[in-house]
């Protein structure tokens, strides 16, 4: 094997001082703080936020399950006539004394003491009747939506790194509510009008079915503010990881490391 002649020894120790050159700012910027590290384990760790979010939204979904299946939305009752009843999502139903028991076509018996009738939503029932069942409808497929997209954001640390996961969840969230709020307010002002024509009720309620799905659309805006505050947390995380020391002496340590490279392409 042929020796290495001094020239040869030159360039080898050149190529070596340089190979060090290059490894030595290598070492510096790995012992520099591990800001990014951190700021991404943050990030993957489920914040008290998202914990709270997923909490309302199951109960807001339970309440809301139960009002949407339940026929208590509203109650009616007439003192002279002894007769009561009430209006479900998707029945109504009254109940007479059994000595002024009128049979109604469409309807069934429910009870034996006082005879009860209800009858299920057909395309008999009013116009608002429908409007009501339609937004309840879609809000429900909202709120099972958002439920889920929160379940998989909380499951999988990758969905975290996603700010499009986080802001379709609480888009989907917050038009949930809007069509539920419509449909309460167009039942509670025109079922008062249909009780008081139609029944001649002397008092009438808005019942437990009502109230938990005011309640759960109240859980549900609430749910969707908290995931506000924490995709507001996630940006200023990522603002601050920007702007950080340790970020810019990174960038920095970089550049000088690539800048040989680039500049030898270049020639």
């Amino acid at each position: 094997m042929a020796s290495l002649s001094l020239n040869d020894h030159r360039l080898f120790g050149k190529n070596k001082r340089r190979r060090t050159s290059v490894l030595k700012p290598l070492t510096e910027m790995d012992a520099l703080p591990s800001n990014r590290q951190d700021v991404s384990s943050k990030r993957n760790a489920l914040s008290s936020y998202v914990k709270g979010g997923i909490g309302l939204m199951i109960a807001a979904n339970v309440d809301f399950l139960v009002a949407f299946s339940t026929a208590y939305w509203a109650t009616w009752k007439s003192e002279e006539r002894g007769v009561y009843g009430g209006y479900g999502l998707w029945k109504m139903w009254h109940c007479t004394p059994v000595q002024d028991d009128v049979v109604v076509p469409g309807f069934r018996t429910k009870m034996d003491d006082v005879v009860c009738h209800e009858k299920m939503a057909d395309l008999s029932f009013p116009e608002w009747y429908v409007v009501t069942q339609v937004f309840q409808t879609l809000g429900l497929a909202g709120f099972l939506a958002s439920i889920v997209l929160l379940l998989l954001y909380a499951i999988f640390p990758t969905w975290r790194r996603k700010k499009l996961a986080l802001s379709s969840l609480i888009t989907i969230s917050y038009i949930s509510g809007v069509l539920v709020m419509v449909a309460i307010f167009v039942f509670c002002f025109k079922v008062a009008e249909e009780i008081q024509v139609l029944h001649g009720a002397s008092e009438w309620f808005l019942s437990w079915s009502f109230s938990l799905c005011c309640t759960a659309f109240v859980m549900n805006q609430i749910a969707a503010s908290i995931l506000v505050t924490e995709s507001k947390r996630i940006s200023r995380m990522e603002e601050e990881e920007k702007n950080s020391p340790e970020s810019r002496a990174l960038t920095e340590e970089l550049k000088r490391i690539t800048a040989p490279d680039i500049k030898a392409r270049e020639t």
